[in-house]
């Protein structure tokens, strides 16, 4: 299944602006970026952006940036204390239930 970024174009951010934005975390999300040019060689610098994935930033890369995105199936979590190791990308699409207006 591919994966669609679609819901946050306007907030794709690339390596290079987020260690602008983010300098204590620039060592950081350069060294997640390295490791994850591995897996994918081939792609620009600009390829390489950062998502933000079950509250940790996670570099990934957009692969199609043909309406919606399409990203790699690979990511590489980091922190201010470390890069966590590879992870896989899922895009799980949900009901979000509503009751009498309220959201549950």
């Amino acid at each position: 299944m591919d994966n669609f970024l679609s819901n946050y174009v306007n907030a794709v951010t690339t390596v290079e602006e987020f260690k602008k934005s983010y300098p204590e975390l620039a060592e950081k999300a350069e060294s997640a970026k390295e490791y994850l040019k591995g897996f994918y060689e081939q792609l620009k610098e600009d390829d390489f952006i950062i998502i933000e994935v079950e509250s940790y930033y996670c570099v990934a890369v957009v692969l199609d940036y043909t309406l919606p995105y399409i990203v790699g199936d690979h990511i590489a979590p980091f922190d201010k204390n470390r890069t966590y190791p590879l992870q896989g990308l899922e895009t799980i699409f949900i009901f979000k239930r509503y009751n009498g207006g309220i959201k549950q």
